[in-house]
């Protein structure tokens, strides 16, 4: 078995969407491994828009 020495590319390549992974049903998301900061900007918006 040697090694094969052409490149193959795919004919339509995944492309990741990164927006898909940062929002839940409109929300960014949040985790306990987020700054405390982090989470009390995003209360504090939160707040005002409501």
């Amino acid at each position: 078995m040697g090694l094969k020495d052409k490149v193959v590319k795919p004919k339509n390549p995944l492309q990741a969407k990164y927006e898909d992974h940062f929002f839940c049903n409109g929300f960014p998301v949040i985790s306990e491994a987020d700054d405390k900061e982090v989470i009390l900007n995003f209360l504090e918006d939160f707040k005002k828009e409501t």
